[in-house]
């Protein structure tokens, strides 16, 4: 870590270190974001006996030389790596700046979900991310960051969740973004037939949180997911995960 002491965002009892040059394009309001953001989560999507971190620290990282344009974000256990590297057109990058830092957020959201002792697939883990940072930053970006976030969400992808999950597993990351995008547009679609307890994160969110992250589902069975969410959706959810996870040129 840097000698100069973090920037320190604070929401409920959750706060925020933020250490490094924030890039140009991003401001104090967005990190405060993260940390809303996260807290949010927290409270929301943890398990009550969930052992949850009250504090995450975040690095942005200085680029390299002469690398190409990108936005780049990883998560470790309490701290999460970012690096952006503008491109040519300063507003086009700052646009997609904003859009990536909230879709970054959903880097906290593995460190945050990992505190419940449970076990999910790739396209499990992503999607979910994606999904909740999708939803938080509906409320936030501006029409020209909104955009190049909706353009990660809604990207065309051909072959189903559970296929890509089985191309992943043989070491075949072809088609790893389509958990983002494709597995955001699931969950979203999933959380709109639900008729379980919703709180302010959702019905997925408090479907998560009441059942430890769905706690015994056999995720590789697409029979088996549609069966427990139908379970929660008064019978509607089948046509749902046929689409996503079986079907080809679907959802």
């Amino acid at each position: 870590m840097s000698a100069v002491p973090p920037r320190l965002y604070r929401s409920r009892h959750f706060t925020l270190r933020v250490h490094g040059r924030i890039p140009e394009g991003a401001d104090a309001a967005q990190q405060r974001l993260f940390a809303v953001t996260w807290s949010r989560w927290r409270r929301d999507i943890l398990p009550r006996d969930a052992v949850a971190p009250r504090a995450l620290d975040m690095l942005w990282v200085k680029p390299p030389p002469h690398a190409e344009p990108n936005f780049m974000a990883s998560a470790g256990m309490r701290a999460v790596l970012m690096q952006n590297i503008p491109g040519p057109d300063q507003a086009a990058s700052d646009a997609k700046l904003r859009a990536a830092i909230i879709m970054g957020a959903h880097e906290g959201f593995h460190t945050l979900i990992g505190t419940i002792p449970a076990t999910w697939p790739t396209w499990v883990n992503e999607s979910w991310a994606s999904y909740f940072a999708w939803r938080a930053a509906q409320g936030h970006l501006d029409p020209a960051a909104l955009k190049a976030a909706g353009d990660l969400i809604n990207a065309p992808a051909s072959p189903s969740l559970l296929a890509i999950e089985t191309q992943v597993e043989r070491g075949d990351g072809s088609n790893y973004e389509a958990f983002y995008g494709k597995g955001a547009r699931f969950w979203a679609a999933v959380d709109a037939l639900l008729v379980t307890r919703s709180n302010p994160s959702g019905r997925l969110a408090a479907l998560i949180q009441d059942t430890h992250g769905l706690r015994g589902l056999d995720w590789s069975s697409a029979d088996a997911v549609a069966a427990y969410l139908d379970a929660r959706s008064a019978g509607r959810a089948s046509a749902i995960v046929r689409c996503y996870l079986v079907e080809r040129d679907c959802g």
